[in-house]
């Protein structure tokens, strides 16, 4: 058992607008273990009967290694980052089974990760893709404590999709028509020199993972969220803010509105631009995940 001193406040996971929530997460309170994870489907279309797609199984893949890594004990020696090794082994092999073509970037199903470990003196860390882990100091700082691998990729999608509009793409099918190029271009990135990383069962992933080892002192909270909870370089819903929320303040922003009433507040601000033409983006609404750690648990929401 694992008594640290940051104790689970909040995990909440809201499906988007799309047919299914290709987001996950994991909660071992009793090993200090947590993460979330944020499918991506493949540009190729790929559904099983069931109609779930190839996010969503990313998803679950991971974080089924995940919670199996948490609770058996023998291999809580293991690094953060060798577990989403593991995790990105296992999905390479999930495709296998499934017979898809995984020498076509387009065709893979990936996932974006962030996991932390807690200890009584230190928190480990580890990430890929944009998924990220957010740490609240005792001072009043809010840290982003992994980087968000995606941020060139997700500007120029956010771009593109500004050029869609302005070419008179409104409806959603007229928009994924003219963004498919570029979302297979950017699929071609993944795991690559100058591109980011991602689990997608390319052995290549393991170079991208993210981890670090930080002092648990003067930290009061730790949020995890997928890349839905952010509006920074997708969405400038905040009018006094020209680049909208970035992420070093979301937490702030929990920490005030609790984590449920954070998420409450930016669905309602996305659905105010239902149409997607004020601030034009790929969906109305991503799919928003994350978890809240907290000294002090303000808002227990569980």
């Amino acid at each position: 058992m694992v008594y640290p001193p940051l104790k689970l406040s909040a995990a909440l996971s809201r499906q988007g607008s799309a047919a299914h929530n290709e987001d996950a997460y994991v909660c071992e309170p009793a090993w200090g273990f947590y993460a979330v994870i944020d499918g991506a489907t493949s540009v190729v279309p790929y559904r099983v009967p069931e109609g779930m797609t190839g996010g969503w199984l990313a998803a679950q893949v991971v974080a089924l290694v995940l919670r199996q890594n948490a609770r058996q004990r023998a291999l809580c020696s293991l690094p953060l980052n060798a577990v989403l090794a593991l995790a990105n082994d296992a999905l390479g092999q999930a495709m296998q089974d499934a017979d898809i073509d995984t020498t076509q970037p387009e065709n893979l199903w990936s996932a974006c990760a962030a996991v932390v470990r807690l200890s009584d003196t230190y928190l480990e860390i580890a990430q890929i893709g944009d998924a990220v882990v957010e740490i609240l100091y005792a001072d009043g700082r809010a840290v982003l404590a992994t980087p968000d691998q995606l941020a060139t990729v997700s500007e120029t999608t956010r771009q593109k999709c500004i050029e869609a509009r302005a070419a008179g793409c409104n409806s959603p099918s007229e928009l994924m028509d003219f963004l498919r190029p570029h979302l297979v271009a950017n699929r071609r990135l993944a795991n690559r020199p100058g591109g980011y990383g991602v689990l997608n069962g390319m052995p290549a992933a393991a170079d991208f993972i993210f981890s670090q080892r930080i002092p648990l002192a003067d930290i009061t909270g730790v949020l995890l969220m997928t890349d839905g909870l952010r509006t920074k370089g997708t969405v400038p819903f905040v009018r006094d803010e020209a680049d909208g929320l970035g992420v070093e303040a979301v937490v702030k922003h929990v920490h005030s509105m609790g984590l449920a009433g954070y998420i409450s507040w930016l669905l309602s601000l996305e659905q105010e631009d239902s149409t997607c033409l004020r601030y034009p983006r790929v969906k109305v609404s991503d799919d928003k995940t994350a978890i809240w750690l907290s000294r002090l648990n303000p808002h227990d929401e569980n």
